[in-house]
């Protein structure tokens, strides 16, 4: 079975960490961050990881990511 993760704060550090770690055995990842561009970067790295440019501190953004 596949599993399906959510990661926030990937646009760099221990949360893009985790995004290319989980790719990399097979989980699809949600990568979610702020900075549009180091998402896109990290998107190109593994067909496993999807992106969604998102501050989590924002209600409507949160709304985004649900």
């Amino acid at each position: 079975m596949i599993q399906t993760i959510l990661i926030t704060g990937c646009s760099s550090g221990l949360g893009e960490q985790l995004a290319l770690h989980f790719s990399s055995i097979g989980c699809h990842v949600y990568a979610v961050g702020r900075n549009k561009l180091k998402l896109n970067e990290l998107e190109k790295r593994s067909p496993f990881i999807h992106t969604i440019v998102a501050d989590i501190t924002q209600e409507a953004d949160r709304i985004t990511i649900a």
